[in-house]
């Protein structure tokens, strides 16, 4: 009898595994380059990549060409590698988040296999996967979801070291630095901080002090500044002063003070984990249950995991939704085990529809408010007024089918076989990405500036110079493929210009192109009419009489197309 059970929880394994594979693949990699680069961050990030092949630079990052050192090289690395195998596109922009978060399912699988059985690996994947912070930032180009990588592979390896002894102990160890030297290079102290809170935590509160030899901190601090230094130094030796504005400006004093316009209220975190983790939010009291399936020691480790960034960065001046994102993985790895425990003992199993039961009543209550928005409050109602082409072409089919899929899952709650209500989790997650995608699109058409630049390419000419007048279009350079500054008229004052504080206090020239690519309104105004090129202007239609008056004639229109308009000097 002993084999066919066994052959029948291979079997069983197998269909769950490809489900979830199905899963990732809907979630990471569906028409990842469909969507337009959402501005301002998405197409300032894509932009400095592609400067990167553009002025082969390697060192200094650009944003029109002028040098951008706001953040480290490392994550602008990987999308210029990614540029360079698969062409500039919207693909290769978001291709190293939607594989950084691969890793991340990959490594608390691998975890919750290890720490409770391969259930609790299978459900710990599909709860980080289907968060919906952890959707959002998978196929975002911006830093937090490769951070969050490097984060969950220091603290993968410090766990598997803890369950090794001998040389694979010390081969884990120092996968644990490298994995911290990247997170360094890739967003600065603050990825060595969180997981050194963390770990020097776990040592002290679960007795674990005997492990600090084991780890070799002095040698691991060898690894990880052999990794991580060389850039930074090459950095300040092409562009004195870079280091203090870094590590101090842009790091302690954005961590200490307002100075960088990111306050939010104390409570900031907790309104991102209860949007950002729904559903799985409602059974975060399940781990610390009977049912919990997590011995303590590993319980000790993957609260401090959750709970360390929370508050670390909930006292920070500057805060920003992705900076909570290192925690998901650690909340995956508190539920996932607590479900499969739950389903494997047919006990506790009532709770297990609480996260579907709710999922329904959002989703009724969107979908209702489509057909009678005066049910919405009335700023969502003005803002779902903006994508009319998504409402009127909505298959109100696929809003039945998922309602009848929540249906379904409550019930199979109650009674289903752990493999039926696995498999129909990931193809009710599978659906439903296939939807918000479809919201997700229209949101970046109308965020990002990429209609803009395709009415405008035929109508710019070669050595016409580009203008942005008194705007910021992040992602306008990517798009028109320019291969010199676009001017940007901006006011002068003492905030970010072009979304970077360290060009507003630099001032650093352009690399490309002669004189500043910043211009105040008075300067512009003096090279309207003694440009030896032609000058292509971008404009908001209700800025237009402001340029006018600004240069002293009416400029000459060359097309309006949504808010926009472009007009020339001649």
């Amino acid at each position: 009898m002993s084999k066919p059970v066994t052959e029948a929880k291979k079997q069983e394994a197998i269909f769950a595994i490809a489900a979830l594979a199905v899963l990732c693949w809907f979630v990471l990699f569906h028409n990842l380059g469909g969507p337009a680069l959402v501005d301002p961050d998405e197409g300032r990030n894509a932009e400095v990549a592609r400067e990167i092949l553009v002025l082969d630079d390697w060192i200094t990052p650009h944003y029109n060409f002028i040098p951008y050192l706001d953040k480290p090289m490392f994550f602008y690395w990987l999308m210029a590698g990614a540029d360079k195998l698969f062409g500039v596109s919207e693909f290769s922009a978001r291709l190293p988040s939607a594989l950084a978060a691969l890793g991340c399912l990959l490594l608390i699988y691998d975890l919750g296999r290890r720490f409770a059985g391969h259930w609790s690996g299978l459900w710990s994947a599909l709860v980080l996967a289907t968060s919906p912070a952890f959707m959002s930032f998978s196929r975002a180009v911006i830093f937090d979801m490769p951070l969050a990588f490097f984060i969950t592979l220091t603290f993968w390896a410090f766990a598997r070291g803890e369950m090794a002894d001998g040389r694979r102990r010390e081969k884990f160890f120092f996968i644990m630095y490298i994995a911290a030297a990247g997170a360094v290079l890739t967003k600065g102290p603050v990825g060595l901080a969180v997981p050194a809170l963390v770990i020097g935590g776990y040592l002290l509160v679960g007795q674990r002090r005997q492990l600090l030899g084991a780890m070799r901190p002095l040698q691991g601090a060898v690894v990880l500044l052999l990794i991580a230094a060389p850039w930074y130094l090459w950095a300040e030796a092409r562009n004195p002063g870079y280091l203090h504005y870094f590590l101090f400006e842009e790091n302690f004093l954005r961590y200490m003070t307002p100075r960088f316009n990111r306050v939010q209220p104390w409570y900031f975190y907790f309104e991102v984990v209860a949007l950002g983790f729904l559903p799985w939010n409602l059974l975060l009291g399940l781990p610390f249950t009977r049912a919990s399936g997590l011995q303590n020691e590993h319980r000790i480790l993957i609260v401090l995991w959750a709970v360390v960034p929370f508050m670390f960065f909930s006292l920070s001046a500057a805060k920003q939704p992705g900076y909570i994102l290192p925690a998901f993985p650690a909340l995956a790895l508190l539920i996932g085990p607590s479900i499969a425990r739950a389903l494997e003992r047919q006990t506790g199993r009532r709770a297990l529809a609480l996260p579907w039961l709710m999922l329904l009543i959002v989703f009724g209550y969107f979908a209702i408010g489509l057909i009678f928005p005066q049910l919405w409050p009335r700023s969502l109602s003005e803002s779902a007024s903006r994508f009319s082409g998504f409402s009127e072409g909505l298959p109100w089919t696929s809003l039945a089918a998922i309602a009848g899929l929540l249906a379904v899952l409550i019930a199979a709650s109650l009674r289903a076989r752990r493999l039926h209500y696995y498999v129909a989790a990931c193809v009710f997650f599978a659906g439903f990405h296939l939807f918000a995608m479809r919201i997700f699109s229209e949101i970046s058409r109308l965020r990002s500036s990429r209609e803009l630049a395709e009415k405008a390419l035929p109508l710019i000419a070669p050595g016409d110079q580009l203008v942005v007048y008194n705007d910021y279009l992040a992602s306008l350079p990517f798009y028109i493929r320019t291969e010199q500054p676009l001017w940007v008229v901006l006011q002068q004052h003492s905030g970010a210009v072009l979304g970077s504080f360290y060009i507003a206090e630099k001032r650093p020239p352009a690399v490309r192109g002669s004189g500043p690519a910043v211009l105040s309104f008075d300067k512009f105004a003096e090279v309207w009419n003694h440009s030896p090129e032609r000058l292509v202007v971008f404009v908001e239609e209700k800025k237009l009489q402001r340029l006018a008056d600004d240069v002293g004639v009416t400029p000459h229109r060359l097309l309006t197309t949504g808010n926009f308009v472009i007009v020339s000097n001649r």
